[in-house]
């Protein structure tokens, strides 16, 4: 469903191949909760928490061999701690 034009509720979007690409929630048209992206293979490539649209929380990337590469922090849409991981 809709409000006022806003995506509003689940979101989920497919490679052509039929996998899951991306998928989370929208609240008023803003990101909203946990999102993740996978690629065509199956394999996690970013996970992120959102509030009103602003990255809040953790967000993580991973490599193709789906390990954790990069990790950073955020308050509010603003970093407060990253690390790299080799």
């Amino acid at each position: 469903p809709y409000r006022q034009c806003f995506h509003h509720g689940f979101y989920a979007n497919y490679h052509e191949n039929g996998t899951m690409q991306q998928t989370g929630y929208y609240k008023d048209g803003l990101k909203d909760g946990l999102w993740m992206q996978w690629n065509a293979q199956g394999k996690i490539v970013f996970s992120a928490y959102y509030q009103h649209g602003q990255f809040h929380g953790a967000k993580k990337e991973f490599n193709d061999a789906e390990r954790l590469i990069n990790m950073t922090e955020y308050k509010r849409g603003k970093k407060v701690f990253a690390k790299k991981y080799l």
